[in-house]
C-alpha cells in the first residue's frame, strides 16, 4: 500500500527522472556523429517531458520539488543538448562554439529559473509563456543544422546571430501561446520522417 502511495505521488517526478537515460543516449550519439540517433534519443526525452506535467495536474500532486525536478531534467534535455551540437556538428572554432554554447545555457537557465518561480501568464484563461520557452532551443539549433548542411556559407554568419537573439528572447517579456502537445508531436515525426529519408 505505501509502495503504490509513493509511486501515485511520485509518478510526475518519476517521468521526470526517466527523461535522464534518453538524453545521456542522445549526448552518446552526438560525439559518434551520428545526428539522426541522438536526435531520435532526445526527442523520447521530450516526449517523456511533456507527460510528467500532465500526470502532476491529473493527479493534482504537483509540487514544488516537482518543479524544480523538471528544471533540473530541462537543462539537460534542451540546453545542454544543443550546446553540445555546436561543438560537434558546427565547423566554428572554439572560442565561438563556447560563446555560442553558453548563450544558450545561461540564458535558458534563467529562463527555467523564471519560470518555476512564477509560472505561465495567464490572459484572458490562456496559459503564455514569458519569454520563448526553452524547446525552441533544442528544435532551433537542430532545425540549423539542417540548414546548415545545405547552406554552409549562409548559416555560417545566420546561426551566430540566430542563437543570440533567440537566447535574449528566452528571458524577455515576450508573451508566446502555449501550444497543444499534439502539435509538438506531429513536428517531431515530420522532422525524424526527414531525417531517416536524407540519411
Amino acid at each position: 500500500m505505501e509502495i503504490s502511495k509513493f509511486l501515485k505521488n511520485n509518478i510526475a517526478n518519476i517521468i521526470s527522472l526517466s527523461t535522464i537515460p534518453f538524453a545521456l543516449c542522445a549526448f552518446y550519439y552526438i560525439f559518434l556523429g551520428d545526428f539522426f540517433f541522438s536526435f531520435l534519443f532526445i526527442n523520447i526525452a521530450f516526449f517523456l517531458d511533456t507527460l510528467d506535467g500532465y500526470f502532476a495536474r491529473k493527479l493534482k500532486i504537483e509540487s514544488e520539488i516537482g518543479r524544480l525536478i523538471d528544471s533540473f531534467c530541462d537543462i539537460l534535455n534542451y540546453l545542454i543538448y544543443p550546446a553540445l551540437l555546436i561543438f560537434v556538428f558546427f565547423s566554428f572554432d572554439f572560442l565561438l562554439s563556447v560563446i555560442l554554447g553558453s548563450f544558450i545555457v545561461v540564458f535558458g537557465m534563467a529562463r527555467l529559473a523564471r519560470f518555476t518561480s512564477e509560472g505561465f501568464v495567464v490572459k484572458e484563461g490562456r496559459n503564455y509563456y514569458k519569454g520563448l520557452p526553452v524547446p525552441v532551443a533544442l528544435y532551433g539549433t537542430a532545425l540549423c543544422y539542417v540548414l546548415y548542411q545545405k547552406f554552409p556559407e549562409i548559416m555560417t554568419y545566420a546561426f551566430p546571430v540566430i542563437i543570440i537573439v533567440s537566447s535574449l528572447l528566452m528571458v524577455s517579456s515576450l508573451k508566446v501561446k502555449k501550444i497543444n502537445n499534439v502539435y509538438w508531436y506531429i513536428l517531431v515525426l515530420i522532422g525524424l520522417l526527414y531525417l531517416s529519408l536524407v540519411r
